[in-house]
């Protein structure tokens, strides 16, 4: 099952089985999913002030890698948002939401979150785990983590 992004202003029926909400802190929610990165603050990866959503979202990826390297709970849990029904309040604009989900999928499967490569974690993604660069030549996305 694939992992469904939703709008909680547009989208009727949170509350389901398999709804997470992976906004920020808020409304009686705790936050745990929610990006990090704020438009018009500095930003605690890059340091500079990001002016839109779609903005801090390569910001929001680089944390969520490291993140996933340090803190096993951490990756369990956004494993566990693989086949669920993510709620924030910027989908279906440019969305972290977006980045939980592709990082959730791939996880589940196995393969290298980083990579569209899926064929699983090859001895060069084993390296790195989840993030880094994956060096497949079917690969179209590499993180790198300086600011």
């Amino acid at each position: 099952m694939t992992t469904e992004i939703a709008n909680l202003h547009t989208t009727p029926g949170f509350g389901g089985a398999r709804d997470v909400y992976v906004g920020r802190a808020g409304r009686g929610q705790s936050g745990y999913f929610g990006n990090p990165v704020v438009v018009g603050r500095e930003c605690p990866i890059c340091r500079v002030r990001h002016v839109s959503p779609g903005d801090t979202l390569r910001c929001h990826e680089i944390y969520l890698a490291e993140r996933l390297l340090r803190d096993e709970l951490f990756r369990l849990r956004v494993m566990d948002l693989s086949g669920r029904r993510l709620w924030c309040f910027c989908a279906p604009g440019p969305c972290h939401a977006s980045t939980l989900a592709r990082y959730a999928d791939a996880l589940s499967r196995g393969t290298h979150p980083g990579c569209l490569c899926r064929r699983g974690l090859t001895p060069q993604c084993r390296r790195c785990v989840v993030a880094s660069t994956c060096e497949c030549e079917t690969c179209v996305v590499a993180l790198r983590f300086a600011p």
